[in-house]
């Protein structure tokens, strides 16, 4: 399993140094633009998120 994970780590690091940024945007851009599918996500974890708060809150202990 060490063997694994070190050259799962390994593997990795490669990689990271391989990734290129993206070029910036215009002056009259926005540099992070957050469309329909970032709001379904954070919204579908916040709802996920109170769901599992309710369920241990009702959880005998």
């Amino acid at each position: 399993m060490k063997k694994f994970l070190t050259t799962l780590g390994i593997l990795l690091l490669i990689s990271f140094t391989n990734l290129n940024a993206q070029p910036g945007f215009d002056d009259d851009v926005e540099d992070t633009p957050l469309d329909r599918g970032t709001s379904i996500l954070i919204l579908s974890g916040a709802v996920y998120g109170l769901k599992k708060m309710k369920e241990n809150k009702h959880k005998p202990t």
